[in-house]
């Protein structure tokens, strides 16, 4: 849910800053915006991934 929210939003936000075409520079700081997203979004996913494991093998453990 929270990575279609970002990737929707960073799109979004792309699209209309590319729409009006003002100049080089925003679409460099477009660019890094969406690698941190991306970057965020991945460094989430991560730690999801790695709670998930923490409490499955807490959960065999004390089952």
């Amino acid at each position: 849910m929270v990575v279609v929210v970002v990737v929707s939003s960073s799109t979004s936000s792309s699209s209309s800053t590319s729409s009006c075409c003002c100049s080089i520079s925003y679409s460099i700081v477009e660019v890094v915006v969406i690698v941190v997203a991306v970057v965020v979004v991945v460094a989430l996913a991560v730690v999801v991934a790695v709670v998930i494991i923490v409490v499955v093998v807490v959960m065999v453990v004390v089952f």
